[in-house]
């Protein structure tokens, strides 16, 4: 269950440190676009022929939704679904479920739905990728149009983007949102929802990939459901002031095209190759493509 008090007590320190890691890729990005670069998810496409891209004059380079973010739009609605849906009051909820084994059976399934909710945001690739370029821009570097989720172990770990190229390397440049990802984001927690490696029992959960070896980074043996609500609490908030944010950042690209006609993009090849690109709104929506309007 997703409580109201938590809720009120979590937001504002979540929004703050979501802002503060994105405030500081608007304030030190090497290009006035590259945070748009970020929300509008902009990639190399490596599987265009030579001859369809001279012929076409196609571009390698794009951005739009592609698979991931079609993938991310869905387990989107999960969430969105699950938080407007199941808030309840706290206080009042602890006394009526003493009496109600039914509700006791529904906040146990709530459970592992936040259980699902949790790793399909830790193992989401648009969500790897959102946070990996903003740490990017955090510390002054270029948008990567290269870069891609692994998707198998031997391309690399999600893990250790998220713990190494994220989380760490904003220990000193965004403090506020490294706290939020380490008290967040587990490796253990991850795998032990994945391959079903828990069980709940009166309002605890048990961890069976528990192990006292400092090594394995599996130190949590179980959690109470009131730890457990840090976790899932945070991690929802988490995407809800990610995507509001990007929201408002998205409306001010818009407002900023629309005044001047356009927007320039940069389009870093190699630390000394840049090229430079113009986009247009499409059809005044608020999508840009690299094709001008024809004049009526």
């Amino acid at each position: 269950m997703l409580f109201e008090e938590l809720i009120n007590e979590k937001e504002p320190a979540v929004k703050e440190a979501v802002d503060e890691v994105i405030n500081t890729a608007l304030e030190n990005q090497s290009h006035p676009q590259d945070v748009l670069l970020v929300i509008k998810h902009s990639f190399f496409i490596n599987s265009i022929s030579e001859s369809l891209r001279g012929n076409h004059n196609i571009s390698d380079f794009a951005f739009g939704p592609t698979d991931i973010g079609i993938s991310e739009n869905t387990h989107s609605k999960f969430f969105e679904w699950y938080f407007k849906n199941h808030i309840v009051n706290k206080e009042k909820f602890l006394i009526e479920i003493k009496h109600d084994n039914e509700l006791k059976e529904v906040e146990d399934i709530s459970v592992n739905i936040e259980k699902s909710i949790y790793v399909k945001f830790w193992e989401a690739d648009m969500i790897v990728k959102y946070f990996y370029q903003l740490s990017l821009l955090c510390q002054g570097k270029n948008y990567d149009w290269y870069f891609n989720v692994p998707k198998h172990s031997r391309e690399g770990s999600k893990q250790d983007i998220i713990r190494l190229e994220i989380r760490d390397q904003l220990k000193t440049i965004c403090p506020k949102f490294y706290n939020l990802i380490k008290e967040t984001y587990s490796t253990q927690l991850r795998n032990a929802i994945a391959h079903s490696q828990y069980f709940i029992r009166s309002r605890n959960i048990k961890y069976l990939n528990y192990s006292k070896d400092p090594k394995a980074f599996s130190g949590i043996e179980s959690l109470s459901f009131d730890e457990w609500a840090n976790y899932s609490h945070n991690t929802i908030l988490i995407y809800i002031s990610l995507i509001n944010r990007f929201t408002e950042i998205k409306e001010l690209y818009y407002q900023k095209t629309v005044k001047d006609e356009f927007l320039e993009i940069r389009i870093a090849q190699t630390k000394d190759k840049l090229l430079f690109s113009k986009i247009y709104l499409r059809n005044d929506y608020h999508e840009w493509t690299t094709f001008k309007k024809k004049e009526q």
